[in-house]
């Protein structure tokens, strides 16, 4: 039986995956490059994510570094204060 593109489309990647492993077609191939075209995509978003939460994790390092010496100095100004 021929399936329509729209059909494949609507398929999950282990039914594409078996279907073109055993009844290799136009309208199947078409179908799976759109989807790893879309699972493409997907990895690009996801590693531009990923660098973007490293460079905030480094600047939440920096920042609780910071306030860590502005508390420091604070607890010596206060203990200067006592003294």
């Amino acid at each position: 039986m021929t399936h329509d593109r729209s059909h494949w489309r609507s398929q999950d990647d282990a039914r594409l995956i078996d279907e073109a492993k055993h009844y290799p077609s136009v309208e199947l191939c078409v179908a799976l490059g759109e989807r790893l075209d879309d699972t493409q995509e997907a990895d690009r978003q996801h590693a531009e994510l990923q660098d973007r939460c490293d460079t905030q994790q480094a600047a939440i390092i920096v920042m609780r570094a910071e306030i860590k010496a502005l508390e420091d100095q604070l607890d010596d100004m206060m203990g200067m204060a006592d003294a």
